[in-house]
């Protein structure tokens, strides 16, 4: 059974991922890295006496800011603010195995972001395709996920477009997070910099995500 809890921490901002198993409990840490926080950390969570245990310090990556589960428990996915491509203002993807019986993770493979500072990622209930936000930006991404877990190359890479009137915020596009509907048909992305929530609608046969602009969710000027 997955159970998932979010934490959102003024200053300290951090997503953990809460697996339960089927005697262990671990609690997976997205963070900025920096003197302190070195990447992934994984915690086995005693719920008796409300205690953490350090499994592991996943590293490699800079700033795996956003971490999310597989809806099946056995992967992990992270983006993160380091370049894997020639183009040094883009972020990329991770995906990791989990062992269900430690908790700890194992690299599968990365994809680059397609934009800089990617912030959010999301999937569709069965897990088919994993949706990411670049913040500095402005664009989005989609990624087919395969058997294994790991993340084929994007299927399709979306720019927004657009600025609004907050001043340096929102000179251009911020779009700042994905999330899929209940019913897995559609995608929204929320822009802080153009005033809107933008709408997709998912493709699971080219998997990948197409504009409705009619149906984009349009915000007072300046509220991004």
């Amino acid at each position: 059974m997955l159970k998932k809890i979010i934490f959102t921490i003024t200053c300290l901002i951090f997503i953990p991922q809460f697996i339960i198993g089927q005697s262990s409990e671990y609690i997976y840490v997205g963070t900025f890295s920096g003197e302190v926080d070195k990447g992934i950390y994984v915690y086995d969570f005693d719920r008796t006496s409300g205690t953490l245990s350090q499994v592991q310090i996943v590293g490699g990556m800079e700033s795996p800011t956003y971490v999310e589960l597989h809806p099946n428990g056995k992967f992990l996915y992270s983006v993160n603010r380091n370049s894997i491509t020639e183009d040094e203002t883009w972020g990329s993807v991770s995906s990791y195995s989990i062992d269900p019986s430690t908790g700890k993770l194992t690299h599968i493979n990365d994809q680059p972001s397609f934009g800089n500072a990617p912030c959010y990622i999301s999937l569709d209930s069965k897990g088919r395709i994993l949706f990411i936000a670049n913040y500095g930006s402005g664009s989005i991404a989609a990624y087919p996920i395969k058997k294994d877990g790991s993340l084929a190359p994007a299927s399709k890479v979306i720019q927004h477009t657009g600025s609004s009137i907050a001043g340096e915020r929102q000179q251009g596009p911020h779009a700042h997070s994905t999330v899929v509907s209940p019913n897995d048909n559609y995608l929204y992305a929320a822009d802080l910099g153009i005033d809107k929530v933008k709408t997709y609608r998912i493709d699971y046969v080219n998997m990948t995500m197409d504009p409705i602009p009619a149906s984009d969710g349009i915000a007072e000027p300046g509220s991004g």
